[in-house]
């Protein structure tokens, strides 16, 4: 990347033409193909083009509060990181694995962005995900409960794979400072993670309690899943009212049951066997791996 002095209005301004500059060049060859398919194409580019500017303004708001939080500004290190099979790329990286037995399940992804700063002689790093909608909430009960799983995953795979070694060295130590959404079309980053303690070089204790209950309930799922245990249930009451697909899910087709049959589904991890906390499943077949 060139250097530039610049400061506030230069900055946002480069990062608003840079960022259009590197769309037009992503979609260039991709419209040329000509017909509906490039029409289509050249919408989306125009689409994209508008993200611009918020986006030169979301990373001004970043960095001043990193700047504020941790001493230093939080700058990119590592985009699109790939653990476990990279199928674009067509690479097999390590996978991170949790689990044993019959529950081990080796997961794969692909880290949008990894940053990092120095503060006080202790190197902080963060984990960014960007989002074109909003941003979901994770935190220990979405976790516990299934539903937000991606940045716990990708900070286990960062810390049990050693993926920043590359950028701070085999066997240094770097502390998580925040790991987060970004959303285009919203506020930019939104944290899940308080600040870390730099005393004891450790993340904040909730995000810690994140990982702990991941890395219990993820092969419990999957174990589950590997049983067959697919209930038709979603926590959103009013799902069946705004879904493209009511009138053939079965949950639309199964909740006006429930309360008569008195079988109403209550949500939660599977238990420590593999089956879900209200019912077991059967026929598990154990070393499956799931990427």
């Amino acid at each position: 990347m060139e250097e530039r002095e610049l400061d506030g209005d230069g900055i946002r301004e480069w990062i608003a033409d840079r960022f259009e500059e590197l769309v037009r060049e992503n979609f260039r060859s991709r419209i040329e193909v000509g017909g509906v398919i490039g029409t289509l194409r050249e919408i989306e580019r125009d689409f994209l083009e508008e993200w611009g500017g918020p986006y030169s303004r979301q990373a001004d708001v970043y960095e001043q509060i990193t700047r504020k939080q941790f001493g230093a500004p939080m700058r990119p290190v590592r985009f699109e990181l790939s653990f476990g099979y990279d199928r674009i790329r067509k690479v097999q990286n390590d996978p991170l694995i949790l689990g044993e037995g019959e529950s081990q399940v080796r997961l794969a992804g692909r880290i949008d962005r990894i940053d990092l700063c120095q503060s006080e002689g202790t190197r902080i790093y963060g984990v960014v995900d960007y989002k074109s909608g909003g941003t979901p909430k994770c935190n220990s009960t979405t976790v516990g409960t299934g539903r937000e799983l991606q940045l716990a995953v990708y900070a286990m795979a960062i810390e049990e794979l050693g993926l920043l070694n590359e950028v701070i060295g085999p066997g240094e130590e770097a502390v998580l400072g925040h790991v987060g959404y970004w959303s285009l079309r919203e506020d930019g980053f939104v944290s899940s993670a308080g600040s870390p303690d730099l005393v004891k070089k450790q993340a904040d204790e909730g995000w810690r309690e994140v990982i702990r209950t991941a890395r219990g309930v993820i092969p419990r799922l999957v174990l589950a899943m590997r049983r067959g245990e697919f209930p038709p249930f979603n926590t959103d009451k009013e799902c069946t009212s705004h879904c493209a697909y009511k009138t053939v899910c079965r949950v639309n087709q199964i909740r006006p049951l429930e309360e008569a049959l008195g079988k109403t589904w209550q949500p939660g991890p599977p238990d420590k066997e593999g089956g879900s906390s209200q019912g077991k499943g059967s026929g598990a077949k154990g070393g499956e791996v799931v990427e």
